[in-house]
């Protein structure tokens, strides 16, 4: 087992004194000792934030607070240790990793288990695609309303903010969206009112086309509209009892049309991804297997950001989606479509946060270096890694490893052509330094400024790339690099933070701080260099310094890797088994929208192994795709 490192970094000293990290008498034995000790000012031991403090870590502690050190004046080594071997193991998610026969890092898997369905409700972006799916089945220019776009503009931002990542919100819905998703429907309801299609969206009949609207005509107009905006069949005593609710016969055949429209749209069936509709739970496991419908529900929102066009509720009708083959060409078809770009760029964006940064503030005097305008290439640097990861994913079909060597891009003003140091814009072979999506300017500007910033490039490569969990800086910790009595490099000055007299920084900091060494050829806008230029408070030049990217990191695995550059750091991530589990544990969150648990092992595996066998044609990050949605468990819905 590769142990995981949180907050504590281990050097060859910590892995030879905790000894067996597996042994679960140790573990016992430091959960134990935890509570009878810690408990009191740090909570329970399932409870802490305390996960993965080396021996090292928890020694500093004690000498540190005097009121540790009357608790602890008595412990031995194998005590600490113990307590340390607990941590470890706790932050390692309490035995996450083994592993595997092929001799490769995997999820710790029970068989048969399968993770907990959330209810999940349409994002701002599927609950547009959907709206608009159903105005097209009345006429394909109804969405191109203007006022009906602006509404849409004006939806409530549905998406969660870290320090590191975009994500969709999909599991609460709040007051002002309730208000706007009413506004929206509601002008989607005057728009299919108004439409001049009506007479032949009812199939057999012409009676919407009459000037009033009959109760009968009414009951068909809402058994097969229902039956579209619910995205399954609907039952007859489900049709009467949904045009009994909005049934006026007080009201003219626009308003009653209006009516019903904006509150089917309104129904949870409409604005929930509903996967079980009180289906039989299988006793023992408390799951149930999804209906055809549910599954085509399932399988097409998660690639397409929409509702399953007819081929697949044909295919769902007929129950050949519940074919493994059948299943399998429409992933492939799915992934075909223009939709699925859309999915791609929306889950690398949620995975690896290339979209958040500091603020984008640099002088004129710094940018026009280069002629370089930064308003516009600010938007420009997302729009070149999205393209990357679609471009790779769907018309490469490539490997993980390329995502890591690839020197494609597709540049879309010279701006960021400037920064590369390139010539043209357009599709481009990029120089040898810019191999693989983090030596590209959206992963690098993570801090604006005159300096760089390793701290922020390498904690950014930990958590998101690698998957790495670092508790947050202790109140003590100084939030601006030392002052140097020298002119020195930014590597100088930050490795100088791990020395600051009474505390310990350096237990978090030689995690990260070596990860973002390896970039420190690339200042701060992302150009390359192989020269520092230093500046004083003023903002004027004073010294120019050689680079150092020399790096070293226990990060990626229980051995030492070595990297001069960040290109070869790349390729190391590239091979890394810490890497592929980091991406597996990404794509099972965007699929779930929940933080993945042991629960989800073994159908993570699925996607892992895909990752890990290169040397066939499937083992790419579409067959890692198509894996976790063949799995058993995705057929599933668990409580």
């Amino acid at each position: 087992m590769v142990l995981f490192q949180n907050c504590g970094g281990f050097n060859s000293s910590d892995l030879s004194a905790i000894g067996d990290a597996n042994n679960p008498e140790t573990i016992a034995l430091g959960k134990g000792l935890f509570e009878q000790n810690c408990a009191a000012c740090h909570s329970s031991f399932e409870s802490t934030n305390l996960t993965g403090r080396s021996s090292d870590q928890i020694r500093n502690a004690i000498r540190d607070f005097p009121q540790m050190n009357v608790i602890f004046s008595n412990f031995s080594n194998e005590n600490i240790n113990a307590i340390s071997v607990a941590l470890i193991d706790k932050a390692n998610g309490g035995g996450e990793t083994e592993i595997g026969d092929s001799g490769r890092l995997q999820f710790a898997c029970t068989p048969g288990s399968i993770s907990k369905t959330p209810l999940l409700k349409l994002n701002n972006r599927e609950f547009k695609t959907t709206l608009n799916f159903l105005l097209d089945t009345f006429s394909s220019n109804l969405k191109n309303d203007a006022d009906l776009n602006s509404l849409y503009d004006l939806l409530p931002y549905d998406s969660i903010q870290s320090e590191s990542s975009i994500k969709e919100q999909s599991q609460l819905t709040t007051q002002l969206q309730t208000i706007a998703y009413f506004d929206v429907s509601f002008k989607a309801g005057e728009l299919v009112a108004q439409s001049n299609n009506l007479d032949s969206y009812i199939d057999g009949s012409t009676c919407l086309s009459e000037n009033s609207l009959s109760q009968d005509c009414h009951r068909q107009f809402v058994a097969k509209l229902s039956s579209q905006a619910f995205r399954r069949p609907v039952l007859e005593n489900e049709v009467n009892s949904i045009s009994n609710q909005f049934w006026d016969n007080s009201l003219n055949k626009e308003d009653q049309l209006i009516l019903t429209f904006t509150g089917i749209v309104q129904k949870p069936d409409f604005l929930y991804k509903i996967f079980n509709r009180g289906n039989s739970l299988t006793s023992a496991l408390n799951t149930t297997l999804l209906t055809n419908f549910e599954l085509a529900n399932k399988l097409s929102y998660l690639l397409t950001g929409g509702p399953p066009d007819q081929t697949l509720y044909d295919l769902a009708t007929s129950g050949q989606i519940s074919n493994e083959a059948i299943l399998s060409q429409q992933v492939d078809r799915l992934l075909d479509l223009p939709e699925a770009s859309a999915t791609i760029i929306r889950f690398f964006r949620e995975s690896y946060g290339y979209d958040v940064y500091d603020d984008f503030i640099y002088s004129y005097a710094y940018a026009n270096q280069d002629n370089i305008s930064v308003n516009q290439l600010k938007a420009n640097i997302n729009d070149e890694l999205d393209d990357f990861f679609a471009h790779l994913v769907l018309n490469l079909d490539v490997n993980f490893s390329d995502l890591f060597t690839s020197r494609y891009a597709n540049l879309g003003n010279i701006n960021l052509a400037r920064v590369y140091g390139v010539s043209s814009t357009g599709v481009v072979t990029l120089p040898v330094e810019r191999s693989g999506f983090l030596n590209r300017a959206a992963m690098l500007t993570k801090r604006s400024g005159l300096r760089a910033s390793p701290i922020k490039r390498g904690l950014h490569v930990l958590e998101k790339v690698l998957c790495g969990e670092v508790g947050a800086p202790p109140p003590s910790a100084p939030t601006s690099l030392p002052e140097t009595v020298n002119v020195a490099t930014t590597r100088v000055h930050t490795e100088n933070i791990s020395q600051v007299p009474g505390t310990s920084c350096n237990t978090c900091h030689s995690r990260f701080n070596p990860l973002g060494f390896a970039f420190e050829s690339f200042d701060s806008l992302g150009r390359f260099r192989t020269m520092e230029d230093i500046y004083d408070d003023s903002g004027d030049l004073v010294e120019s310094l050689p680079v150092d990217t020399v790096m070293s990191t226990l990060e990626l695995g229980s051995r030492e890797v070595s990297a001069n550059d960040s290109v070869e750091l790349s390729r190391e991530i590239a091979s890394s088994d810490k890497a592929m589990l980091c991406f597996v544990k990404h794509l099972k969150e965007f699929e779930s929208r929940i933080a993945p648990d042991q629960s989800s092992h073994c159908q993570m595996n699925e996607s892992l192994y895909e990752l890990q066998d290169s040397s066939k044609s499937s083992g790419t990050l579409t067959g890692a795709i198509k894996k976790l949605i063949l799995s058993d468990e995705f057929r599933y819905w668990s409580y």
